[in-house]
């Protein structure tokens, strides 16, 4: 496909690597060191620790202490260890590798913003080293939601919006990006219901649309898992 973008901005979580169940694995193996069995085993806990990893700065190791705190738990590991351990079991989508290494050979840069936790995300990323020019981070990016990414990425580019393709999980996010004249692609993992500002073409189901966006493709990409 010929187009006139310039570069990809690709955001992290739902797009390139899932660590919701890391955070509620690990959320639910404290709870059970400290005699608690949430018979949602860490769903509610994970939204919890998300609520107070908020800041400025977004930190799931304070996340988790604030939550220890609160519980009056006494057993179980820091903050810190906690988020070394949902680290450890995040992953990137089973196609991302591949859709990475295909869109790489159009010759587009490839820039992450994600406003979470700048040590979450590198260490999600970690698997994924080389793949791109750039990853930004709330250290880059400043505070705020989703929503606010595109701008923010696009002002830390110092690029011209409508030059820029936005890839993202968030629909506040696809949404911001398309006010902005940017081409922009909702990742729809879930099967979803298409919301009606998004035309068909700016629907994917993972990150395999990415080569043909570019215009470049395998035969060889395996299908997400």
């Amino acid at each position: 496909m010929d187009n006139d973008v310039e570069a990809v901005v690709l955001a992290c979580r739902g797009t390139l690597a899932s660590w919701s169940p890391a955070v509620e694995a690990v959320a639910y193996e404290q709870a059970r060191v400290n005699a608690e069995s949430p018979l949602d085993r860490g769903a509610a806990l994970r939204r919890r620790v998300e609520e107070l990893s908020a800041g400025s700065t977004p930190s799931l190791a304070e996340g988790f202490d604030r939550l220890t705190a609160e519980r009056g738990w006494r057993r179980g590991m820091t903050g810190s260890e906690c988020r070394s351990r949902v680290v450890a079991l995040a992953r990137p989508y089973a196609e991302v590798p591949a859709a990475l290494e295909i869109a790489i050979a159009a010759g587009r840069p490839l820039v992450v913003a994600a406003s979470g936790d700048p040590v979450l995300v590198e260490g999600a990323l970690r698997p994924l080293d080389g793949a791109f020019d750039a990853i930004l981070t709330a250290r880059e990016l400043g505070a705020g939601g989703p929503g606010a990414v595109p701008t923010a990425a696009a002002r830390w580019m110092a690029a011209d919006p409508r030059r820029l393709l936005y890839v993202s999980a968030s629909r506040a996010g696809i949404a911001q990006a398309g006010m902005l004249g940017m081409r922009r692609a909702w990742v729809n993992r879930a099967g979803d219901r298409r919301r009606p500002h998004l035309l068909p073409g700016e629907e994917w189901h993972c990150l395999r649309g990415l080569g043909a966006f570019l215009g470049v493709g395998s035969p060889t990409l395996p299908v997400a898992g």
